[in-house]
């Protein structure tokens, strides 16, 4: 192939996780998507979806704070962001991996479409996750 054929790939659109569609409920604005915490150290806890997505990792600059020593989970883990006005959830490279509910991983960097009841979690099932409106 010379250069003159080559053509760079084409954008593909975003992966969808199991779950119900985001469609169903229009796009909402940032402010009303949340992720909760169902296992693991942060049990219970419940993060906001803000304009500027959302973190996940050990470092401290993470909104969603692992522990320093929690086994699995990289310094910046994975995010939620949003694309095109539709939350995605991206794997950051991590060591162990993000992964959906249903156990399929996250090819790292690139972005799944995610809505209301889709359930992730980072490295292994005991960091479960599940996104709310």
């Amino acid at each position: 192939v010379s250069e003159r054929d080559f053509r760079p790939p084409q954008p593909q659109p975003p992966a969808t996780a199991p779950g119900r569609s985001w469609s169903g409920y229009g796009r909402q604005p940032a402010g009303r998507l949340t992720v909760t915490c169902l296992s693991g150290p942060l049990k219970g806890q419940v993060y906001q979806v803000g304009d500027g997505g959302l973190m996940l990792g050990r470092d401290p600059d993470c909104a969603v704070h692992f522990p320093p020593d929690t086994a699995g989970i990289s310094r910046h883990h994975c995010a939620v962001r949003w694309q095109q006005g539709v939350p995605v959830l991206v794997d950051l490279n991590s060591g162990y991996g993000t992964f959906l509910g249903d156990g399929r991983q996250l090819p790292p960097n690139y972005p799944v479409t995610v809505g209301p009841g889709t359930r992730f979690y980072l490295a292994t099932p005991e960091y479960l996750f599940q996104f709310s409106v």
